[in-house]
C-alpha cells in the first residue's frame, strides 16, 4: 500500500511499525503485566450477581463477533490497492484510504490482544483485571474500526458521485451514527440501569 503511494521506504517504515505494534499488544504487554502483579488463582466475587467466567466468555465472544468483519474490511482494503481502479483516484482519496487501512489495522490489533493477555499474562485464568483489561480493548477497538469505515466510505462516495463534499458528508453520517450505536446509546443505557441494580443489591 505504502510501497505504491510513497515508495518502498515508505513501505517498509509501515510494515515495520505495525510489526512493533501488534508485537507489543499481543506479546510485550502481557509479559510485563505478568512479570508486575501475582496473578490470583481464585475468582474474585462479582458484586453485580453475574460469574466472572461468564462476563469473561461474554467479552470474548464480543471481541471474536467484531473481529471477522474488521478482518475482511482490511482484506478487501489491501486488495482494492492493487486494482487499475486505484491508480486513477485522486491523491487525497489515497491518503484518506491509506489512513483508513491503518485504523482498521489498528482495530483488528486491539480485538486480538484479550485473548493474548488471557492467555500470556493470565495463564488462562479468569480474573477482575483481565476483565478490565479486556473489555478497554475491545471498546477502544471499535474507534480506529470507526474511523476506518468512515474514511473507505468517503472514499467510495467521492469516487460515485464525482463530487468529494457528497464523500465527506457519508463519512460524518457514518461517524455520527457509528458513535451514537456503540457509544451514547449504550453509555445511556449503562446510566439508566445503574440505579437499579444499585437498589437491587440492597
Amino acid at each position: 500500500m505504502f510501497e505504491r503511494l510513497c515508495g518502498p521506504a515508505a513501505g517498509y517504515t509501515a510494515g515495520g511499525m505495525f510489526l512493533v505494534v501488534a508485537l507489543v499488544f499481543w506479546y510485550g504487554l502481557e509479559y510485563l503485566s505478568k512479570r508486575a502483579r501475582e496473578i490470583p488463582m481464585s475468582k474474585n466475587k462479582d458484586p453485580e450477581h453475574t460469574p466472572l467466567s461468564t462476563k469473561i466468555d461474554e467479552m470474548l465472544t464480543e471481541a471474536r463477533v467484531v473481529l471477522p468483519g474488521a478482518q475482511a474490511l482490511l482484506g478487501f482494503q489491501l486488495t482494492v490497492v492493487l486494482t487499475r481502479t486505484f491508480e486513477q483516484l485522486p491523491a487525497a482519496s489515497k491518503l484518506v484510504h491509506a489512513a483508513a487501512l491503518m485504523l482498521v489495522a489498528l482495530a483488528v490489533i486491539l480485538l486480538m490482544a484479550p485473548a493474548a493477555f488471557h492467555r500470556i499474562a493470565f495463564r488462562g485464568e479468569d480474573s477482575e483485571d483481565f476483565h478490565r483489561i479486556g473489555s478497554r480493548f475491545v471498546v477502544a477497538a471499535t474507534l480506529p474500526l470507526a474511523m476506518g469505515i468512515a474514511g473507505d466510505l468517503y472514499v467510495a462516495v467521492g469516487k460515485i458521485a464525482e463530487k468529494n463534499v457528497f464523500g465527506i458528508a457519508a463519512a460524518l453520517a457514518a461517524m455520527i451514527v457509528l458513535a451514537a450505536l456503540w457509544y451514547v446509546q449504550p453509555y445511556l443505557l449503562r446510566r439508566k440501569i445503574a440505579p437499579q441494580r444499585a437498589a437491587g443489591s440492597e
